[in-house]
């Protein structure tokens, strides 16, 4: 019953979100890294526990997983924020993942400041972003 309320109250995009999200973890497991799913995460959890965490024991990787429409993707100040304090504590890389067509990944640092906090442009995810191959190779 807690199963059937719980998809009944967050929705298709909560479903597509965590579905797309258990996918990025397969795809660390298929290319030998190790890879967590971290369902608290979210605006509803008081800490900033990120979407996946990932390593390969000699690289940790916190991630935040974002589905981008055809248009902008805005954030909010705390989305990056959280990302930060987390990956500061935890001693590990932040990225914002990014799904269009496939999964892009961007720091931080490199997102566009607005007024109220953040965006991802589709010019800056070809820009700016890094393909799964280039994320996981040795630094």
């Amino acid at each position: 019953m807690y199963r059937y309320r719980l998809s009944y109250e967050c929705g298709d995009m909560y479903r597509k979100g965590a579905r797309k999200e258990r996918e990025l973890v397969d795809m660390f497991w298929i290319h030998g890294w190790g890879a967590v799913r971290v369902p608290a995460s979210g605006a509803k959890s008081r800490r900033p526990y990120p979407d996946v965490i990932a390593s390969n024991g000699i690289r940790y990787i916190a991630l935040e997983a974002k589905i981008m429409g055809k248009k902008a993707l805005y954030l909010k100040k705390t989305d990056v924020e959280k990302l930060y304090e987390f990956s500061k504590i935890f001693g590990c890389e932040p990225y914002f993942a990014i799904w269009t067509d496939r999964w892009i990944f961007i720091e931080p640092e490199k997102l566009i400041q607005t007024k109220n906090g953040y965006k991802i442009t589709q010019d800056l995810v070809i820009k700016k972003g890094l393909d799964f191959f280039d994320l996981i190779r040795e630094k």
